[in-house]
């Protein structure tokens, strides 16, 4: 029996600097047609077995995006699931390797979403060939395990971290992990910045990048085709 496959429409929000407000780059959102967030497209997609067929075909869309006169400028920062095409990559398959994908969308930024299932051989697969981001950050058990073993670049603060840095003792206790957690630089996001006073904690706490309605609200960019 032939699938119905759901219309999706790819949205983009800026990612901007704190203190300058310069945009450095775009993250891809899905949106299932008439739905305000991912969840039951991939629920759908859990459902029948499709997430690596969807993922795939949404990557496939970007990369034939990506060298547009019109297309978002900057670093592009895409979700990757750890059942999609991750978990199916063949080193020796040129079409289907880390590599391609990061070289075709390059520059690019693959969060990971905190969720189970990542393999550290994947995910060292995809740190040699593009920077990768741990997304929602502090919204999982796991989180702190991952900041400090993973080969992270770009950490993404949760909604619930970021509504929370106007704490002073709070925003100390992130000043703490980002000297504790790293030996090498590493670019910190507060996502989900909705008002003006969080956009100003952030600035206090030395977030250099942020994110969010407040910043600017993500828009729909296409529907893809199918």
């Amino acid at each position: 029996m032939m699938l119905t496959v759901p219309r999706i429409t790819l949205w983009i929000q800026p990612i901007c600097e704190t203190v300058s407000g310069r945009v450095i780059g775009h993250e891809w959102l899905t949106r299932w047609e008439h739905t305000e967030s991912a969840a039951s497209l991939w629920q759908w997609a859990d459902q029948h077995d499709q997430i690596a067929e969807v993922e795939r075909h949404i990557l496939s869309t970007l990369h034939d995006w990506r060298h547009e006169p019109e297309a978002p400028s900057g670093i592009w920062f895409i979700n990757l699931h750890p059942r999609g095409i991750a978990s199916r990559w063949d080193p020796s398959d040129d079409q289907n390797s880390p590599r391609f994908w990061s070289h075709a969308l390059a520059p690019v930024v693959w969060e990971l979403l905190e969720q189970p299932g990542w393999l550290s051989p994947v995910v060292t697969a995809l740190a040699q060939e593009a920077s990768i981001a741990l997304d929602d950050w502090g919204d999982s058990v796991e989180s702190t395990t991952r900041l400090v073993t993973w080969p992270v670049r770009w950490v993404k603060l949760d909604r619930v971290i970021t509504r929370q840095l106007g704490q002073p003792e709070f925003a100390a206790w992130i000043r703490w992990i980002q000297h504790f957690a790293f030996a090498a630089p590493v670019s910190w996001v507060a996502e989900g910045v909705e008002t003006p006073e969080e956009a100003e904690a952030a600035r206090v706490a030395r977030i250099p990048f942020v994110q969010g309605f407040g910043i600017a609200p993500p828009r729909p960019y296409r529907t893809i085709a199918w």
